[in-house]
C-alpha cells in the first residue's frame, strides 16, 4: 500500500507531462485550463489517498476534484456543436446519478450536499464532453467522451464517502 501513495500520484503526473508535449495546437487558453484541470486532478488524488486519517481530506479532495471538472467543463463548452441536443442524455444521466445516490446515501452521513454538488458538476461536465463537435477528429471527441463516461462511472462505483 505504501507503492500506492507514490505510483497514483505519478500516473497523473505523466499524463500532464504527456499533455504537456501534445498541446501546441490548442489555444492558450484552452491549455492552460487543462493544465489546470491537471494540477487539481492530482491535487485530488493525492488528498483522497488520506481520507482514513481525517475525513477533512474527503472533503478537500472533492473540492479539487470539483474544481478539476469545472476546468472541463469550460474547456468542452469552448469546442461546443450549439446544434447537439442533449435532453435523452441527460434523462439517462441523471436516472443513473439517482441509482447511484440512493445506494450510497445511507453511508454518506452529514455529506449529502457536498456529494450532490459534486454530482451535478460530473454530469454536467459529461454532458458537455457529449456536447462537443464531432469534427475531422473524431477520435478526439469519441475519446474525450468515453474518458467522461469512464470517469463518471468509476466515480460513482468507488464512491463511498468519507470514513467515519
Amino acid at each position: 500500500s505504501t507503492l500506492h501513495y507514490f505510483v497514483k500520484p505519478l500516473l497523473l503526473l505523466s499524463l500532464m507531462v504527456f499533455f504537456f508535449k501534445q498541446c501546441n495546437g490548442l489555444q492558450k487558453f484552452i491549455r492552460q485550463l487543462m493544465l489546470l484541470a491537471l494540477i487539481f486532478s492530482l491535487a485530488g488524488d493525492v488528498l483522497q489517498m488520506f481520507t482514513e486519517h481525517d475525513p477533512l481530506f474527503f472533503i478537500l479532495g472533492l473540492v479539487a476534484f470539483l474544481l478539476d471538472h469545472v476546468m472541463y467543463t469550460i474547456v468542452f463548452l469552448k469546442q461546443r456543436d450549439t446544434t447537439k441536443k442533449a435532453f435523452l442524455f441527460i434523462i439517462i444521466l441523471f436516472v443513473y446519478a439517482f441509482g447511484l445516490y440512493y445506494v450510497i446515501q445511507d453511508g454518506l452521513g452529514e455529506m449529502h450536499l457536498p456529494v450532490l454538488a459534486y454530482m451535478m458538476v460530473i454530469l454536467t461536465m459529461a454532458t458537455t464532453a457529449f456536447l462537443r463537435k464531432e469534427s475531422s477528429q473524431n477520435q478526439n471527441y469519441k475519446l474525450v467522451f468515453l474518458g467522461a463516461i469512464l470517469f463518471l462511472i468509476w466515480q460513482f462505483i468507488t464512491s463511498k464517502g468519507p470514513s467515519k
